[in-house]
């Protein structure tokens, strides 16, 4: 009767959220140009998040950006509590945060720094891992925590679709292999869960292809499919399966703490059997994850933030363990020059991001032609492809009270017109049709006028 009464609120919520969202513009769909975007299939919880932020700071870098921040502290300290708990020492909470943010690859672009969804994506996977490890040392009796795991586990799919699952394998394999794991199929909670799940997440997919035509297509081939196939439009060339691995190494991403990192995993899984503790489960979870990803074709340099809090629990437990079975002593110098390699470096970080505001070339383009030139005339901006930050920084020119469009190069442009391009390519092709004058420039974005109409 409980789990027919919550099916049926469930679905008068849904109701009542479908016939709220029957409007032009909703937050079911996700929009670019005023038109329903295919192209980013993912749900909409970070939009959801920047929008709130938008509302309350204004149209502007910091308020995009800040979510991403919000959530790249909070997995953190969520890294700080857990492990001080879980080990009872509080160096090695602040050890495993140390490490998550002196790891370039999380810090960095398209992550913690940006208005993207991976951080926030990082901070969900990671509190379902942790999750999925305390129902298993509650011995699947902590209703609690499987609620939290299914939570977390939601909104991880409501941030980034298909990408949120990329953890589950690697729990539901590590619950498979213990013993009592029958526990867990007894307890009610466990299907509420799986109920909140499919209700939310299959409720929103549901929902958007009502709404947006060809929606379900473009999940299959942005989404499912689609990525474990080569996309050329993405990956102009074709990666190889350590891609990953060359990243953290080559790249740096995870800075010196890889080669650590790598000689803790070596020994946790030569004492496997003799000792099971929970940096063999978070090992675990990291092979599994970073297997899944390199077997992908489809790859990029952020597409492994997950892994990163994974790693950095691993990488203090596993150390930990290996000093300690040598000699507490030794643990304890150990760890006293990986601290201070930690602060070193999250200062080195620190004064670098201080020092790169993060402001692209575009933002400054337009701060030039605008507050420096005195420009105020509209301008036709050629562009053939979606970038997200030119409109973004449209959108905000015309919030300021300036006039824009966007326009294709074969489009009939008017002498006297001002254009702007921000690459070479649109550039060419605008300068074989017209003549121009150029009025001021910055890096590869150029303000032009149109001295002539087409050339014949």
């Amino acid at each position: 009767m409980h789990l027919l009464g919550s099916c049926l609120s469930l679905l008068l919520t849904l109701r009542y959220f479908t016939n709220w969202v029957r409007q032009p513009c909703n937050p079911i769909e996700v929009y670019l140009n005023n038109q329903p975007d295919l192209f980013n299939s993912k749900p909409p919880f970070a939009i959801w998040c920047m929008a709130l932020s938008i509302k309350l700071l204004g149209f502007n870098e910091f308020a995009v950006r800040l979510p991403s921040a919000i959530f790249a502290c909070c997995t953190g300290l969520l890294l700080l509590v857990f492990v001080k708990k879980e080990t009872y020492n509080s160096w090695l909470g602040l050890g495993s945060a140390l490490v998550l943010f002196t790891s370039t690859g999380y810090v960095g672009w398209h992550v913690a720094r940006t208005a993207d969804t991976d951080a926030i994506l990082a901070f969900w996977v990671t509190l379902y891992a942790i999750m999925g490890y305390l129902v298993i040392k509650s011995n699947y009796s902590d209703k609690n925590k499987i609620w939290w795991f299914f939570v977390a586990l939601t909104l991880a799919c409501l941030t980034k679709g298909i990408a949120g699952l990329i953890g589950l394998p690697a729990i539901v394999g590590w619950w498979m292999f213990k013993t009592d794991k029958l526990q867990l199929f007894k307890t009610a909670t466990f299907y509420y869960g799986i109920l909140l799940f499919l209700t939310f997440v299959g409720g929103y997919y549901a929902l958007r292809s009502y709404y947006t035509t060809g929606y379900a297509h473009a999940v299959w081939t942005n989404e499912l499919g689609g990525r474990l196939n080569w996309q050329k439009e993405l990956n102009p060339e074709q990666t190889s399966l350590d891609f990953y691995i060359k990243a953290y190494i080559n790249q740096q991403e995870f800075l010196i703490w890889f080669y650590w990192f790598l000689v803790g995993v070596i020994y946790l899984m030569y004492t496997f059997w003799k000792r099971q503790r929970f940096g063999h489960y978070f090992i675990w979870v990291w092979l599994v994850m970073v297997t899944l990803l390199s077997f992908s074709a489809t790859k990029f340099e952020w597409y492994d933030a997950p892994l990163f809090p994974i790693m950095a629990i691993a990488l203090v437990l596993a150390i930990n363990q290996l000093t300690q079975a040598i000699h507490p002593q030794f643990a304890k110098a150990v760890f006293l020059l990986f601290t201070l390699s930690g602060l070193f470096l999250f200062g080195k970080i620190t004064k670098q991001n201080i020092a790169n505001t993060g402001n692209g070339v575009l933002n400054k383009f337009m701060q030039r032609v605008r507050i420096e030139k005195g420009i105020n005339h509209h301008i036709v901006f050629i562009n053939k492809e979606a970038s997200f930050n030119l409109f973004f920084y449209m959108k905000k020119d015309k919030l300021e009270g300036y006039s824009n469009a966007q326009s294709l190069v074969h489009h009939q442009i008017a002498p006297n017109t001002l254009v702007a391009v921000t690459n070479d390519k649109d550039e060419y092709e605008l300068a074989s049709a017209y003549q121009l004058q150029l009025l001021t420039q910055l890096n590869d974005c150029k303000l032009f006028k149109v001295v002539r109409g087409r050339k014949n």
